[in-house]
């Protein structure tokens, strides 16, 4: 008689414990314990007062999420967004960055590495592969993190090097010739060092054509590589070094437009396709693509001692990275104008985290810890302009603004320091106290110079740059002082309650692309969010049911928000006034029998620009949030069938749904409500050495935007993958 341990959701990556064998089972169905250190401690989720979820290495697999893109909408209130793969768009709850056009911007929504942070976009976004698990935490954090965090963060745990000899090979194809290789081997080198090697190769043509050029679009290469060591100098003392690279490249991606419907008559691209024309069509004039090579080091080391834990993190990552792409997707005429957009990032960052944490028990806990960053991001950001309109030219004109080249040679040092802790006290047995408080300096050196390489005679560059302005060096120090405060009731052993309340902070920074030196000199505002909110962690069933629940109130001071400005053509990040977001968070994971398993994670949000008027005096007041759907749904089930003698087969099923949203803070351009449709069915051998399954993601083929912004009586749209599906067979050894 043995046990199997199953996967059981996307929305926390639960695993349920059950027994099959002899034909009776060795006790009811019930949930695993789930551990992650979201609050830098081994905990169980159900006992962290924070909104977290997790996603087992297992989940990640089954469901073939690669990327961040794929968590979208698995977490409630995650959405993600991408306009160019140097250039995703993460938001929870309201709170996200749109677009890194500045050397100087930060995001909203922070990805760690192995508890390094990674701060450019381009350096975050790379393949998943063998990793451990994922924590989403919503909300702000800083009182204990390295890096103050405003609208949440996305913790990404490898798997580390065991003394047990093991690995994994997955081999998988699918439509597309996509291909997948991906494994990892670990195992002692000595009594005292164990290390691990993991491998990832991941291929597929294009989903997209450009007819003029002949060549396919949303194509996908990427080679990985991560090596690790890990030291048990002594029974208290444990050094793990890691190294990771990789290396991606695409054609580009697919812009195909549709009508504006807040315009009147029918776009100029929009009526310009020829008969049959689809949104995997395009008619760029310039060739596209993008590569990025990414690399990372680290040195985790950790001492105890009767009293306490001291972590010591220290990591160096460096990111290089190309892309171009046409802005419009076709030609001109019909479009108004070509437009092609050059952009090369070389980014680096080291950064050392020391931490301290209180050991043994007793009433009172505590961590405590210092942080220094230092990221240096240089940019350079192009654009070429031509237009069938030159003919009417001259300073002043539709030609002159339409028609032109510019430069813009960005370069940004940002030094963050920071102190951060929290203390506990256990006030009853059932009843327990948390106050954290963090402070951090965030100083900026940031330079930009707008160069017009037009040579139309000095009237003007191509929008945005409205003149040529020489290097601006500028700086600027922001510090903010950020607590948090929880009370936890634990009602009883399987039923946990918490109230909270936090602040978040962002820095301040420059315009990426300002229209000229008055532009660039004038600074944005750091971004302030308090989240207030109450939850409750409940096991029911004798734990086989899992209620999770969370309702939250955020309110944003001096909120960052970028938009399209049609004047300049250009992406301008202002502050607005007030803004406010309030929702309910709701993760249920249920094993109604031995055999089947259930999820069901939800989020409802009301959100409201309060006061925002915009730099051209438009106000959006009484708006909703832009990028933030109403309502989120995910559902999934997973059924296992076991086989005498042989194995299990197992069929799952996820549906993940997401409500209309607003793509601009005027709440006229938004995208229609839309689901996705994803299924498995998996052979596994008997002794868990083979598997074999087939799957498939957007099973319907539904057709929406992960982009979208009106330009010129058409709105400029990016599209999310269509149907795909493939076969895989796993090994472990």
């Amino acid at each position: 008689m043995r046990t199997f341990h199953h996967s059981l959701s996307l929305g926390t990556g639960l695993a349920v414990c059950i027994g099959i064998g002899s034909g009776h089972a060795i006790s009811a169905p019930t949930l695993e314990e789930v551990v992650v250190t979201a609050q830098k401690r081994e905990q169980n989720l159900q006992d962290v007062p924070i909104a977290v979820s997790a996603f087992s290495g297992a989940t990640l697999e089954k469901t073939q999420i690669f990327d961040v893109s794929d968590l979208a909408g698995r977490a409630p209130g995650f959405v993600f967004q991408q306009f160019n793969p140097l250039e995703s768009e993460l938001n929870i709850r309201g709170i996200g960055t749109i677009r890194l056009d500045s050397a100087s911007a930060d995001s909203s929504v922070v990805v760690f590495l192995d508890e390094t942070y990674i701060g450019r976009r381009g350096a975050a976004t790379q393949d998943f592969f063998d990793v451990e698990r994922i924590e989403v935490l919503r909300g702000p954090q800083g009182t204990l993190y390295g890096k103050n965090v405003v609208g949440g963060a996305i913790n990404i745990f490898t798997g580390r090097p065991e003394f047990e000899t093991s690995g994994k090979l997955r081999l998988g194809y699918g439509n597309y010739e996509s291909k997948l290789v991906s494994g990892y081997f670990t195992g002692g080198l000595t009594e005292t060092v164990a290390g691990r090697l993991s491998l990832h190769y991941r291929d597929r043509d294009g989903y997209a054509r450009n007819h003029v050029l002949g060549e396919d679009l949303e194509d996908y290469e990427s080679y990985a590589g991560r090596g690790q060591l890990l030291f048990e100098l002594s029974d208290n003392l444990r050094v793990h070094l890691r190294a990771d690279a990789s290396k991606d490249k695409t054609n580009g991606m697919n812009r195909h437009e549709v009508d504006d419907p807040f315009r009147d008559g029918i776009g100029p691209v929009t009526a310009w396709y020829p008969p049959g024309a689809d949104i995997r069509d395009n008619y760029a004039p310039f060739p596209q693509g993008s590569e990025r090579d990414i690399w990372g080091v680290s040195a985790r080391v950790e001492w105890d001692t009767a009293a306490a834990t001291l972590t010591s993190i220290t990591a160096y990552r460096d990111a290089d990275s190309i892309n171009a792409f046409d802005q419009y997707g076709a030609d001109t005429p019909p479009s108004l104008l070509n437009s092609l957009v050059t952009e090369s990032e070389d980014y680096s960052a080291i950064s050392q985290e020391l931490r301290i944490a209180s050991s043994g028990e007793s009433a009172w806990s505590w961590v405590a810890g210092l942080y220094l960053l230092r990221e240096e991001t240089d940019k350079d950001d192009g654009q070429i302009e031509n237009s069938f309109l030159w003919l009417i030219d001259g300073p002043g004109s539709t030609g002159d603004f339409l028609q032109g080249e510019y430069l813009y040679v960005q370069s940004n040092v940002t030094n963050n320091y920071a102190a951060f802790g929290e203390v506990s006290y256990q006030l009853t047995d059932t009843l327990k106290l948390t106050a954290g408080i963090r402070y951090t300096v965030d100083e900026k050196d940031y330079e930009n110079e707008g160069i017009d390489l037009s040579n139309d005679g000095g009237t003007r560059g191509a929008a945005p740059l409205a003149e040529a302005f020489p290097n601006q060096k500028l700086n600027e120090t922001w510090k903010e002082t950020t607590p948090r405060v929880v009370l936890e009731w634990q009602a009883a052993d399987d039923k946990m309650f918490y109230a909270s309340a936090s602040k978040g902070f962002k820095g301040g920074g420059w315009q990426g692309k300002p229209a000229n030196a008055a532009a660039a000199v004038v600074a944005y505002d750091p971004e302030i969010a308090w989240n207030y909110e109450i939850g409750a962690k409940t096991e029911w069933l004798d734990r086989a049911l899992q209620v999770n629940v969370a309702a939250f109130f955020i309110d944003y001071q001096d909120l960052q928000v970028s938009q399209t400005n049609l004047v300049c053509l250009c992406i301008v990040v202002a502050n607005a006034a007030d803004a406010e977001s309030m929702g309910i968070e709701l993760e249920i994971q249920a094993v109604p029998t031995e055999n089947l398993y259930f999820w069901l994670s939800t989020a409802i949000m009301d959100t409201e620009y309060k006061t925002f008027i915009d730099q051209r005096g438009n106000d959006f007041s009484g708006n909703k949030l832009q990028r933030t759907p109403d309502y989120q749904v995910n559902i999934g089930a997973e059924y296992t069938l076991p086989l005498a003698n042989t194995g299990e087969v197992a069929l799952r099923v996820d549906y993940v749904w997401q409500d209309e949203m607003f793509w601009i803070p005027a709440n006229t351009t938004f995208e229609d409500d839309y689901g996705q449709l994803g299924a498995r069915l998996a052979f596994r051998s008997n002794d868990g050495r083979y598997e074999v399954s087939a799957w498939g993601k957007n099973l319907t083929d539904e057709e929406f935007r992960t982009r979208a912004g009106p330009v010129f009586g058409d709105e400029l749209s990016t599209w999310a993958p269509p149907r795909t599906y493939g076969v895989e067979l796993v090994i472990n050894f």
